[in-house]
């Protein structure tokens, strides 16, 4: 498999293990240092409930299918706890916060891959 920012060769060892599994990883070593992780969960306020923002990675370019693999320990958390609702963004900005103040849908698990400048 290749990685989904540089497309280089993702090396796996095949053995009689795991000649069957599909790799579900999307980046490579070399791309996956160069991510900065945020784990950081803010709270923000709306109206009559609160919004749990989790944004992921700090500053990063890379396109969105290659951090997939990343978000199984998050969607495992927000089944462990009670939320409402749980939605996923590639990211988050002012125009997306609007949008979510207006909607009535309760407490809000945000998972966001990146939070873009100026909130």
């Amino acid at each position: 498999m290749y990685c989904l920012n540089c497309d280089r060769l993702i090396h796996s060892q095949i053995t009689y293990n795991n000649i069957f599994k599909v790799s579900s990883d999307h980046i490579c070593e070399r791309c996956l240092l160069n991510l900065t992780f945020d784990q950081k969960v803010e709270v923000i306020p709306i109206d009559n409930y609160l919004l749990y923002l989790n944004p992921i990675f700090m500053d990063n370019n890379y396109p969105p299918i290659s951090l997939m693999s990343f978000l199984e320990p998050y969607f495992n958390y927000f089944l462990k706890n009670s939320f409402d609702i749980v939605l996923y963004f590639d990211s988050f900005n002012d125009d997306l916060y609007e949008l979510l103040e207006t909607l009535n849908l309760g407490n809000i698990f945000l998972i966001v891959l990146k939070k873009e400048k100026g909130e």
